[in-house]
């Protein structure tokens, strides 16, 4: 099967604005109605490893990431959330204590939905229930291909898929070119690597013409040869 940007992305992210947005207009308008929205600076916790979940989180505006401390080594980075996107379901959904940690990337405006009131609103609306199950199983099976490609694949492949995943997920839409600004431990927490072999990557990728680096800013010119470098 020809690997393409989407199917990778597919394996390795999950993004639920879609789901969302395929929700019929009377659940998403009636959901967002019922939430409080506020806003955060960059580094901000959502939630904390260990705590119990009181509502779940929609991303109006600005980037969140997901990640897990690990003993000895630091965080592994789950996801990367922006615009339009859910947040905290899952512990939500199974009533147990947040398997991991969220904080924001950039400033934002999110959007908080307490759990009394989403029950509500999954006892209205049926096809809200449906729409949070997929995105839990899916959630799940990302989860599969993130461990299993961290075993299988050397640095210079996750840290190509990591470049995909940030170019797509935080794009500056620069041109026709993808582009973003992320500190190189943010990449180090997604690809279980050290800072020190995200650099090295990244120079040689830069040698090699895949993409350019100004300070924090990433500019992805040849998305096709990260594709066939994650392979």
């Amino acid at each position: 099967m020809l690997l393409t940007k989407e199917i990778l992305l597919e394996q390795f992210t999950f993004n639920s604005r879609q789901e969302f947005e395929s929700l019929p207009e009377n659940v998403r308008m009636d959901f967002l109605k019922h939430m409080v929205v506020r806003r955060y600076r960059r580094g901000d916790a959502l939630f904390v490893e260990g705590n119990y979940p009181a509502g779940l989180y929609y991303i109006m505006k600005g980037y969140a990431k997901k990640f897990k401390l690990l003993a000895g080594y630091g965080e592994q980075i789950i996801n990367i959330y922006g615009s339009g996107e859910l947040i905290g379901y899952a512990a939500l959904l199974s009533q147990e204590r947040y398997p991991d940690s969220a904080v924001t990337l950039s400033e934002a405006e999110i959007g908080f939905v307490s759990a009394e009131t989403l029950n509500m609103l999954q006892r209205k609306y049926d096809d809200l229930s449906r729409m949070l199950m997929r995105n839990l199983g899916h959630e799940f099976g990302v989860l599969s291909n993130i461990i299993a490609s961290n075993a299988q694949r050397n640095i210079r492949q996750r840290v190509a898929i990591a470049l995909l995943i940030f170019g797509e997920k935080m794009n500056l839409n620069e041109q026709s070119h993808r582009s973003f600004k992320v500190p190189r431990k943010e990449i180090a927490g997604m690809v279980a690597a050290s800072v020190e072999s995200i650099v090295r990557v990244l120079r040689q990728f830069q040698k090699e013409g895949i993409i350019s680096i100004k300070g924090r800013k990433i500019t992805i010119h040849d998305e096709q040869a990260l594709l066939k470098i994650s392979l």
